[in-house]
């Protein structure tokens, strides 16, 4: 498979986005982001990036410049890949080249939203690209529509990407540097198939989830919802003590764990576990 990853150019490549946005998330129309708004954002400082299978895309990446006390930073607010291609790193090739160009435009740094309770979603940003969280928002959206979103609060963390860094740099060849495990003390645990919560003081935490939330909810939207309000209260207790989330494991195939550590963020970033 040959995959080219560059800036959606014409009207037609910007209508192909829709349809992304309808095979990666199972948006309705009325979650949809219309081509008018995708190309003002190109066309005024942000950067929407196509991956393209010969003249179809498969994929798209979009950011807008955006400013908080540290200075300027593109926020990257959708990131998707068709459902047919999904698990081929295409979504990858679109994160290295957009951090390419973030990078030419003199930008240090890159964030997003992501659902924690989306295991995917957690490995791929924090074990695949080396991002990191350091804030935790509940029900961030409110209530969305599409098929991955819809039942749940939209609970998220920022994801913050120091495309600068040693760590980010390892993750951009692929070498990730995992931290060990033996002293890690778990404070989100499953008991007799239910989450349940001991926070524990520890300099490296694990928060269990399942690996595929979206099956717990098919299956039981009570035991999803559990799930979430669970990992609501454990983000927010660790993430308000100064600990930053780090990593994703897989424990087994029905649960993974999040890593969080009591580390400075310039260790973190220099991948020093």
């Amino acid at each position: 498979m040959s995959i080219e990853v560059r800036p959606l150019k014409s009207s037609q490549e910007f209508r192909q986005a829709i349809e992304v946005q309808r095979s990666a998330w199972g948006m309705p129309d009325i979650e949809v982001i219309p081509t008018r708004i995708l190309i003002a954002i190109s066309r005024n400082s942000g950067i929407v990036l196509g991956a393209f299978d010969g003249e179809r895309l498969i994929g798209y990446s979009f950011g807008f410049l955006a400013r908080d006390k540290y200075g300027l930073y593109l926020y990257s607010h959708h990131t998707g890949v068709v459902k047919e291609y999904e698990g081929q790193g295409v979504g990858f090739l679109l994160k290295m080249k957009q951090r390419e160009y973030a990078l030419k435009m003199g930008l240090s740094r890159i964030k997003w939203t992501f659902d924690p309770l989306q295991a995917r979603n957690s490995y791929f940003n924090f074990t695949k690209l080396g991002a990191v969280a350091r804030v935790f928002y509940q029900n961030y959206y409110g209530e969305l529509f599409d098929e991955l979103n819809y039942g749940l609060p939209t609970d998220r963390v920022i994801a913050e990407w120091f495309i600068k860094s040693k760590r980010v740099e390892n993750r951009s060849s692929g070498k990730i540097v995992a931290p060990a495990l033996e002293d890690a003390q778990v404070s989100l645990e499953v008991y007799r198939g239910w989450p349940r919560l001991v926070r524990v003081y520890a300099p490296k935490v694990l928060l269990k989830i399942p690996s595929d939330i979206n099956k717990v909810k098919a299956r039981n939207p009570r035991l999803a919802l559990s799930w979430r309000m669970s990992l609501r209260r454990a983000l927010s207790f660790y993430l308000g003590k100064g600990y930053i989330a780090c990593h994703y494991v897989r424990i087994d195939e029905n649960y993974g764990a999040h890593v969080l550590l009591k580390k400075s963020l310039k260790n973190i970033l220099g991948d020093e576990y």
